[in-house]
């Protein structure tokens, strides 16, 4: 990163990431950033923000496992042994050697954990009962499991809620459709997705996240006028 000219430019945050390669550097890297990332924030004019998220899931592919020697049935199991690794590192315990202590008191119990998994895994109970959250998929799960998930999720007492990867293309003239085993998406006239988008908030979802086809501000705006309207 090259100098900044005086007077032209405000930095906001840095924010620094490290690559790891052994399973105990990553739960150690991962709590790292809790620690880093988790204390109190403030944008360019002060004010204070939301911490960031850290989504946690293996890897879905087998071949991902196998690249780097690892074993792919095992792969949850790891998860769950890197999961305690992070929080007893987030609260200042020594773990084979490594330790983050002191830990600043700010940073609390660290980033907030929340834990992507299908609606029938068991995975869905621990997001609700012992991290803070949940993420469905859109792209790859339907409109009958993230309405049967976030049921489960609530009626096991979870919090937040959140669904990811939902394709939008407003350009589309007829609808996708949009039954129970249907991908849940927006590719669909603005009237319809305002619709959609209004049912995943009645379920229950706190936030909604879209992947558009375009980026330009005119279309992002657009997409945030629908969002509001949806409410």
């Amino acid at each position: 990163m090259g100098p900044a000219r005086a007077g032209t430019h405000h930095i906001s945050e840095i924010l620094l990431a490290a690559g790891v390669v052994t399973e105990q550097h990553i739960a150690a890297a991962l709590a790292h950033q809790g620690r880093a990332l988790g204390a109190d924030r403030h944008d360019a004019r002060g004010r204070a923000e939301r911490p960031p998220l850290e989504r946690l899931e293996p890897p879905p592919l087998a071949a991902d496992f196998a690249a780097l020697g690892v074993d792919f049935d095992s792969r949850f199991r790891r998860l769950s042994e890197s999961l305690a690794t992070m929080r007893k590192l987030s609260a200042g315990e020594t773990v084979n050697g490594a330790s983050l202590a002191p830990v600043w008191p700010a940073v609390g119990s660290g980033t907030p954990v929340f834990i992507g998994s299908w609606a029938g895994s068991r995975w869905i109970e621990r997001a609700a009962r012992e991290f803070d959250g949940w993420i469905g998929s859109g792209a790859r799960s339907s409109w009958g499991a993230l309405r049967d998930g976030i049921k489960r999720f609530r009626d096991l007492g979870g919090a937040r809620a959140i669904v990811t990867n939902v394709r939008v293309d407003l350009s589309s003239q007829v609808a996708s459709p949009d039954s129970p085993g249907d991908p849940c998406d927006l590719k669909c006239p603005p009237d319809v997705a305002r619709e959609r988008l209004h049912r995943l908030r009645e379920w229950g979802y706190d936030d909604i996240v879209l992947g558009p086809v375009h980026h330009d501000a005119a279309h992002l705006g657009e997409l945030r006028a629908l969002c509001l309207s949806s409410r």
